[in-house]
């Protein structure tokens, strides 16, 4: 993530658009469609969901979490993951355990 490079977003970043990167080796490819996983939390069960077809090939794809959604899990942890479906069939990629604000890891 652009502005939790370390799994922790300060709670000065609430107010904007969190930017989540995913950068997969070998880079995403033409066909593949990404789909990204924003989990809820404590206050908000219902997360977020934003998916990317690819068009050309690149070393990552990026998805912008709007801040309505971010900022109502200040102090808690999300996980946030994604998909990877291609002609392979679909694929879940790592979690990140996101810190939001003081969240305890």
């Amino acid at each position: 993530m652009a502005q939790a490079p370390d799994g922790h977003l300060p709670d000065t970043e609430l107010g904007r658009p969190v930017t989540v990167r995913v950068s997969p080796e070998g880079g995403v490819m033409i066909g593949q469609t990404y789909t990204l996983l924003w989990a809820g939390g404590r206050d908000q069960p219902v997360g977020y969901t934003d998916a990317v077809s690819v068009v050309r090939p690149a070393e990552y794809v990026e998805f912008e979490v709007p801040p309505a959604l971010v900022s109502p899990h200040l102090d808690q942890v999300v996980p946030v993951t994604y998909t990877v479906e291609d002609g392979e069939g679909e694929r879940t990629g790592g979690t990140l355990l996101l810190r939001i604000g003081e969240a305890e890891a």
